[in-house]
């Protein structure tokens, strides 16, 4: 009987597990690379909802009123209250003011010692409402001197204003108990002209037309004009941690009541975007202001950020102070959808590339809402209907050596018109979809 000898059973080596290992290993990254970044894929429909949190730049339609050199301020009316062009609204004190009160008082000293010279009295004491006045006058003047040298904590210009009352109503007086010579009567002349010349210098007529007054001035009220609002700028003033500014330039704004504007910016990348000329509901951090409707005036894009500005026609009076503001835009739309990562933006404008003829052709489009993930668009060519189904392909950026990955924009051909037909999108409150 011949006996055949066993062959020895093969046994694989690790390193041919751990080749089959990595082989393995790369498919499954392959396969989940090509599955979570698909070189095409295909618009879908959508409902969009979305809370959009921003601060906000608050903007009035305001007219500031400025005046040269001076050294005090009164103001006659208060933060808040209505005023019409023409009303005296203020009074300003030029350096020297001072001294020309000083010299009006000499007057009126000099005046007062000539008419008791001609005052007659039986029993030659001063009436005593008088000598009351007297004493109030002696007060009032030792009082601001010690205001002057800091030795008083009282206001100066409200003594200033008491001292004044006090000399009429003593001049007043002594006309009725006094019948003056041909030299008081030209030295009362002279004091009348004076405190009427003094009254002219100090008195500042309202010219920024009519709405409300505020005097809190935080100096970018000349400088945020609509017509040049930029996004950098918006976020220098968000930006702005500085008091409010008391340059002695300004005196005070005017307000227009009824209507005023918020301007918001969004990182471009984001897919936060708003809709030129549509209505949003937004709601304030602030419970003295709470929801309101805000309509988009324009809306100002770049390769770094898109920024809005907003209508709001409401009472000035909640943000008359303001000039941030935390807030929500509740946004919403319903349409034609693409993965937020679908959209690549040219010169701030999101734009897709779309399949069309064995080529991929950009296609310039309008955000109408984003969640983060999806967006509702809308082609910026209104003769360009989007629809469901169609192949859109992911942009890459090309590198600085590579040729670019994809067709230079061109101007796209008359039938694609014909390809997308679809009803318009419907823009929705967001709320009615939650």
């Amino acid at each position: 009987m011949r006996l055949e000898r066993a062959h020895p059973k093969r046994r694989f080596k690790l390193r041919f597990y751990m080749i089959l290992l990595v082989v393995f290993g790369i498919f499954v990254v392959g396969i989940y690379y090509l599955v979570t970044h698909p070189s095409t894929g295909r618009l879908t429909t959508a409902t969009v909802g979305a809370d959009l949190e921003v601060n906000a730049v608050i903007i009035r339609q305001e007219t500031t009123a400025t005046r040269g050199d001076f050294f005090h301020i009164r103001y006659l009316v208060s933060e808040g209250d209505p005023v019409v062009d023409g009303q005296i609204i203020a009074q300003t004190f030029e350096r020297g003011y001072d001294t020309a009160l000083a010299e009006i008082i000499k007057a009126e000293q000099d005046i007062y010692q000539k008419q008791i010279s001609l005052l007659q009295s039986e029993d030659g004491l001063l009436p005593q409402n008088l000598r009351n006045l007297n004493i109030d006058i002696e007060n009032a003047i030792s009082e601001m001197s010690l205001v002057s040298v800091g030795e008083s904590t009282q206001d100066y210009l409200t003594l200033e204003r008491s001292l004044r009352d006090l000399l009429r109503a003593r001049r007043g007086l002594l006309e009725e108990l006094v019948e003056p010579d041909a030299g008081l009567q030209n030295e009362l002349n002279r004091l009348q002209s004076m405190w009427s010349t003094y009254y002219q210098q100090s008195t500042y007529s309202n010219t920024a037309g009519a709405g409300i007054v505020s005097f809190v001035l935080d100096g970018f009220e000349d400088a945020l004009n609509l017509d040049q609002l930029t996004a950098p700028q918006v976020a220098r003033v968000l930006a702005f941690t500085g008091n409010a500014n008391t340059a002695a330039d300004y005196l005070y704004r005017v307000v227009d009541p009824e209507f005023w504007y918020i301007a918001v910016s969004f990182p471009t990348e984001s897919g936060s975007r708003l809709v030129p000329g549509r209505t949003y509901e937004v709601t304030s951090d602030y419970e003295q202001i709470g929801k309101f409707a805000a309509t988009v005036l324009f809306e100002r894009a770049t390769a770094e950020a898109a920024m809005y500005v907003l209508e709001v026609r409401a009472s000035v009076m909640p943000v008359l102070a303001m000039r941030t503001m935390p807030l929500t835009i509740h946004s919403g739309a319903s349409g034609v959808a693409i993965p937020l990562n679908g959209l690549t933006y040219v010169d701030g404008v999101p734009t897709v590339y779309v399949l069309f003829n064995g080529e991929y052709y950009p296609i310039p489009v309008r955000i109408l809402a984003s969640n983060g993930k999806v967006a509702v668009i809308v082609a910026v060519d209104s003769s360009i209907n989007l629809s469901a189904g169609l192949r859109f392909k992911y942009y890459s950026a090309p590198s600085e050596t590579a040729a670019p990955a994809t067709p230079e924009p061109t101007e796209l051909p008359t039938p694609i018109s014909t390809l997308l037909a679809t009803p318009d999108p419907i823009l929705e409150n967001p709320n009615d979809n939650l």
